[in-house]
């Protein structure tokens, strides 16, 4: 479930959003899709999934996988 979402254009070319998800079974997620490259002209997302990894999601692979460091 999502909880808060927000964005901005910090720069010309550059969006800056964030999410916040809570989920009561976590366990049973892997990964979260995103259609951001539908709606927007994007190359890429740098994407920061808490607690501590960094992912590059791009139009051909855009989701987060979700567990892994």
């Amino acid at each position: 479930m999502r909880r808060q979402a927000e964005a901005a254009v910090t720069e010309p070319s550059t969006v800056v959003a964030n999410w916040v998800f809570e989920c009561l079974h976590p366990e049973q997620m892997t990964f979260v899709q995103t259609r951001l490259f539908e709606l927007l002209q994007l190359d890429s997302i740098h994407a920061v999934v808490l607690p501590g990894s960094q992912q590059l999601v791009t139009p051909e692979q855009p989701f987060l996988t979700l567990g892994e460091d």
